[in-house]
């Protein structure tokens, strides 16, 4: 092999080096004590047809992110996110928690075959879409972090919870409390565990240069 084409072939390889090493996941179960799904419930009451009920609260209807990553990471990451969608049928948020990164837009849409109503009186966001018929859609802006809660003027029972993080590096827990966050490069980080009905976890993780975190959440 030529000189060249060996040193070539080196810093090729001390670059894919470079970009792995020092980088890691935080991934756990998250245990919820005495949680009850919210589909599950809904379906109890007879209101929503069981297909439906299954995207109500996709796992434990909590919601885990960092408050802060590295720039390049929140880039790259709000380049491959997709629109945040919340339906309404049934009486119902579809999902009813949802997650939403700051400065991103949510899209309401009518799926039932009455009118809506989505709007919220928290500070996070206040806001009131109107009225608008079946297959309509509307959009929101949410800026600033915080929790928002959902209601509809027509259906007084219809709520749900819209979470503003701060940046893309979140995640939902499944069926099973099993959750995992994005990659990210080694360093310190504050993790936040929020629920609707739990008081909120802050837990500062650490990821090592090699590696990754795995975690144990109680709620």
């Amino acid at each position: 092999m030529k000189p060249v084409t060996a040193l070539c072939c080196l810093c090729v390889a001390l670059c894919l080096a470079s970009s792995t090493a020092g980088a890691g996941v935080i991934r756990g179960v998250l245990r919820i004590k005495g949680a009850r799904v919210a589909s599950a419930a809904s379906t109890a009451r007879g209101r929503v047809p069981a297909a439906v009920a299954r995207q109500l609260n996709p796992g434990s209807g909590a919601i885990i992110y960092l408050d802060s990553i590295p720039e390049k990471v929140e880039k790259k990451l709000a380049k491959s996110a997709g629109s945040v969608t919340i339906g309404q049928a049934y009486g119902e948020f579809i999902p009813k928690v949802a997650a939403v990164p700051a400065g991103d837009t949510v899209v309401f849409e009518n799926h039932d075959r009455v009118y809506h109503n989505a709007f919220s009186v928290s500070p996070t966001r206040k806001f009131d879409i109107g009225k608008y018929a079946p297959r309509q859609s509307r959009r929101v802006v949410f800026n600033r972090p915080g929790t928002v809660s959902l209601f509809c003027d027509i259906d007084p029972g219809e709520s749900g919870y819209i979470v503003v993080v701060p940046n893309h590096a979140w995640t939902t827990p499944g069926a099973d409390g099993l959750f995992e966050l994005p990659k990210l490069p080694a360093g310190r980080y504050r993790l936040h565990v929020w629920h609707p009905s739990k008081r909120p976890i802050t837990k500062d993780v650490e990821i090592p240069k090699r590696g990754d975190v795995a975690l144990d959440l109680r709620m």
